[in-house]
């Protein structure tokens, strides 16, 4: 039993070897030190500074969990999602589209040997007569799982792989994957359907909802695979596929914006999927790069509250968008609203203290709603609308 003021210090391990395999001695104080020397060093190369802690918190705490999650497997390292489950497996979203991006941002080495290492492993399903790559390798590399069909995983693929090497800089990997990086973006090139946008069974969800024959979330890294894919073409000196990938962007930019975008002057929501047979999943997806005729803003009510209460974001033309915080506000006073004979260009809470619907009316809408003193109303310089507080 300690004494008052005495202190120990002791050691476990957790560990499982094959019959007849040695077992090295692990020197506990020197794998501690070596573990606090890793993490000062991912602290050290990349921070996110924000107005709020919370998020910058969550950022450091995610940095070492992406960090740490990768093993050295009998292919090479691999990175995996966790879940005490999924190891020894790289999928075209958890590590391509996702993490393998992020690696050179923290200059982490291991990391980008792990990122490397699975654009290589999928690139090894690339086939002449452009077959689906699987949506995982397991099994340390030598296995794969398809259980979801084309989740848009040449889409992943062309987005994180064009990503990885523009934000690495190394030009011989950038040589060594832009086969890999083409072969992907001419796959998605044949899967568009006669509205110009990407058909695939399903998309990263794996049918958790329904996503038709198409939906937004391939497009949309396809889109952002074509254009980085060009910048990356221009380093390379491939200037005619540059050239083809900036034009094929423009058409597919309109081609989603046409097949995607709802009544954007309602509630300023697109429609995820178009196809399903069990009717149309509504989502507001912010991506990068959005296109002519969408909302132009900052979605903030993933933020904390602090942040988000002082967070107002305009868009760009007038389909006008608030960024806002939370979803806690009274419903019946959106549907009231909706009622009127107006017409809302958007309808956004503001701050979980306040409790406030905040919209953008233009002028048609101010009168029908000072009738059913549904709000207070208030003049905004910008273009001729006018702003409509909720209590």
């Amino acid at each position: 039993m300690l004494k008052p003021g005495e202190r120990i210090s002791f050691e476990a391990s957790l560990a499982a070897y094959k019959k007849g395999q040695p077992q090295p001695a692990i020197q506990a104080a020197e794998e501690c030190a070596e573990r606090k020397a890793l993490v000062a060093q991912w602290m050290g190369n990349l921070r996110l500074d924000t107005p709020d802690p919370v998020v910058n918190e969550m950022f450091a705490f995610s940095k070492i969990r992406a960090m740490e999650s990768i093993y050295a497997t009998k292919s090479g390292p691999m990175h995996g999602p966790g879940g005490e489950s999924y190891y020894a497996a790289v999928w075209c979203n958890d590590q391509a589209e996702y993490i393998n991006p992020f690696f050179p941002f923290v200059g982490y080495e291991y990391g980008n040997a792990s990122a490397l290492h699975s654009y290589k492993l999928f690139a090894s399903f690339m086939t002449r007569d452009y077959r689906p790559i699987p949506s995982s390798i397991i099994a340390e590399g030598y296995d794969i799982w398809n259980g979801a069909g084309d989740r848009g995983d040449a889409a992943m693929c062309a987005y994180g792989a064009s990503r990885y090497v523009l934000a690495k800089g190394d030009r011989e990997e950038a040589q060594e994957l832009w086969p890999f990086i083409e072969w992907c973006l001419e796959y998605c090139h044949r899967k568009l359907n006669p509205q110009g946008v990407v058909s695939s069974d399903t998309d990263e969800l794996e049918n958790r909802f329904p996503s038709g024959d198409a939906n937004l979330c391939t497009s949309s890294l396809y889109y952002d695979a074509l254009l980085s894919a060009s910048s990356l073409a221009r380093e390379l000196g491939h200037s005619a596929a540059a050239s083809r990938y900036t034009k094929q962007a423009a058409t597919l930019r309109k081609s989603i914006d046409a097949f995607f975008a709802g009544n954007l002057n309602a509630i300023g929501k697109w429609e995820e999927c178009v196809g399903s047979h069990h009717g149309t999943l509504q989502v507001e997806l912010e991506i990068m790069s959005l296109f002519d005729g969408l909302l132009k803003s900052i979605d903030a009510r993933g933020l904390a509250d602090a942040a988000g209460n002082k967070l107002l974001v305009f868009s760009q033309d007038n389909r006008i968008a608030f960024a806002v915080l939370n979803n806690l506000v009274c419903k019946q006073k959106v549907v009231d609203l909706c009622r009127c004979d107006s017409f809302v260009s958007g309808l956004f809470e503001f701050g979980r203290h306040f409790n406030v619907i905040v919209a953008l009316l233009n002028k048609g809408a101010v009168q029908a709603c000072a009738h059913l003193h549904v709000g207070t109303i208030e003049w905004l310089d910008y273009q001729n609308y006018a702003v409509l507080f909720l209590l």
